[in-house]
């Protein structure tokens, strides 16, 4: 009996190859559009997949951003409440300023009236020597005379004004002389009046008026105006010691004095110099008679910092050029700070798109603290800024609007003395935003806060701007707030020096 696949064996072996292969063809176009469908919706699915997954983190992230806006908020509240805090302390100073100077105008009446006591009995005495000599017994007459014999500008002069004067002009010994008014001479000089008392300390500093430096950045920048900025030298040295109005010409340390400029010789004990730095533009060719020409401006200097400020709302377009010298500044940081509220103040008058921002410095990293650094440099990559390191500025050519730049590829061999110290260093990235670099002389972070102070933050712009001179003319210089050694020099050191 035959099989049942003996048929279709058969059948089989006469198939056309031909029709098997169009009939491979037609099922094959019949589904591959089916399955490259699939294929790219599985594409898509995995696209889903890790844009979801980008979206979790930052989710993620955000959730720990409002944890850390909540520990700001926190810090915030804390500080305010320090601050209210600060301003009851300075109301209280201020009534018990206001008492102690009723006290000292009784004590000054009380002290003129035993003077001019003092002064008439020694005239009298004068007149009843001479009168004797003569024969005369009148008191009266001679004291009458004696007067009338003065010169008409002594006559005026009260009889303690004529004795503290003498007494002033006869002082040229100092148990403490301080070189300098600025924020290290005046601080220095209150701590040494508490150690040695008023009289025993005198200050040398030739000008009228003290500046709060710091706040110069934000002069520059249109968000502060100069006059903030400076007050009288008189208003800030410590009440009881000698302001000397005068420069220094010469120091004798074998001999324990100084020379002034008018060629008087004052002697001390000890001696602090904290004469500051001196602004050298004329190293720089083309310098400082380039200021007179518009587009040039320095925020180191109370003559020229407005002139930035002009410089920038003038601006049309083309390059703004910043530079850090390869000499000792001020501030390190001043010069970025500029230029990240030059390019936050661009982009807010929409004048972004046409500015080329470059920062022209001598060293070779954008920061010497890595931390900091690396932040930074996110900055100025997000920002668009071209950053040139070892170029150092040797010449202005403000009629020609060019700038000439040296290149330093070959720096000098130094020797490294190695100490302790500390130094803060707010980095103003925007009108509202700052990074409070804080560091040792390792280049360590040494940070005040716990929080991560390498991220711009809001908080410490308002740090820099309002709460720091608000401490510095009310608490550092005054010595209104009773402090350690070490907050007193962290207070100095954070943004007293700074530009």
């Amino acid at each position: 009996e035959a099989s049942p696949d003996e048929g279709l064996i058969e059948d089989l072996a006469v198939v056309d190859k031909k029709a098997v292969e169009q009939l491979t063809e037609g099922l094959i176009s019949h589904y591959l559009p089916d399955l490259q469908r699939s294929k790219l919706a599985l594409q898509e699915l995995t696209q889903n997949q890790v844009v979801l997954l980008d979206t979790l983190e930052q989710e993620i992230s955000k959730f720990k951003e409002c944890n850390s806006i909540l520990d700001i908020n926190a810090l915030f509240s804390e500080a305010k409440h320090y601050h209210n805090k600060l301003v009851n302390i300075r109301k209280e100073m201020m009534m018990l300023h206001e008492k102690t100077s009723k006290l000292k105008k009784r004590a000054l009446k009380l002290q003129q009236k035993r003077q001019k006591e003092e002064l008439e009995r020694e005239q009298q005495h004068s007149c009843l020597l001479k009168m004797s000599n003569m024969g005369v017994v009148s008191t009266c007459f001679c004291v009458r005379s004696f007067v009338h014999l003065l010169r008409p500008g002594v006559q005026k002069m009260g009889y303690f004004q004529l004795h503290t004067a003498s007494r002033c002009a006869a002082k040229n010994h100092y148990e403490v002389l301080v070189l300098g008014g600025g924020s290290g001479g005046i601080t220095m000089s209150a701590r040494m009046k508490r150690k040695v008392g008023a009289e025993n300390v005198a200050i040398v500093e030739p000008h009228e008026k003290h500046y709060y430096q710091p706040m110069w950045t934000l002069v520059g920048a249109g968000a502060k105006q100069l006059a903030t900025s400076g007050r009288p030298t008189a208003s800030v040295i410590p009440s009881g010691v000698k302001w000397i109005k005068s420069t220094v010409t010469e120091l004798d340390p074998d001999k324990n004095c100084i020379r002034l400029a008018d060629d008087k010789k004052i002697s001390y004990k000890y001696l602090i110099i904290a004469l500051g730095l001196q602004l050298h533009y004329e190293k720089i060719k083309g310098l400082p008679e380039g200021f007179n020409y518009p587009k040039i401006g320095s925020n180191y200097s109370v003559h020229t910092v407005e002139k930035t400020w002009k410089a920038l709302q003038d601006f049309k377009e083309g390059n703004a050029i910043f530079t850090f010298p390869n000499t000792p500044v001020k501030c390190g940081g001043a010069p970025q700070k500029i230029m990240y509220l030059s390019e936050a103040y661009l982009r807010k008058t929409g004048k972004r798109s046409k500015a080329n921002i470059v920062f022209n410095t001598s060293l070779g990293s954008i920061f010497s603290v890595q931390k900091y650094a690396n932040r930074l440099l996110e900055i100025i990559k997000a920002r668009n800024i071209v950053v040139n390191y070892k170029h150092n500025l040797i010449e202005v050519r403000a009629d020609k609007q060019e700038a000439v730049f040296e290149n330093l590829d070959t720096p000098g061999v130094t020797e490294v003395y190695q100490y302790d110290g500390y130094t803060s260093c707010p980095i103003v990235t925007g009108y509202n935003s700052v990074i409070l670099a804080e560091f040792d002389y390792n280049s360590q972070p040494l940070e005040t806060f716990p929080i991560d102070q390498s991220k711009e933050r809001l908080l410490m712009y308002y740090m820099k701007a309002d709460l720091m001179p608000f401490l510095y003319w009310n608490g550092l210089l005054k010595k209104k707030f009773e402090m350690t050694d070490s907050q007193e020099l962290q207070l100095l050191d954070l943004d007293m020096i700074d530009s």
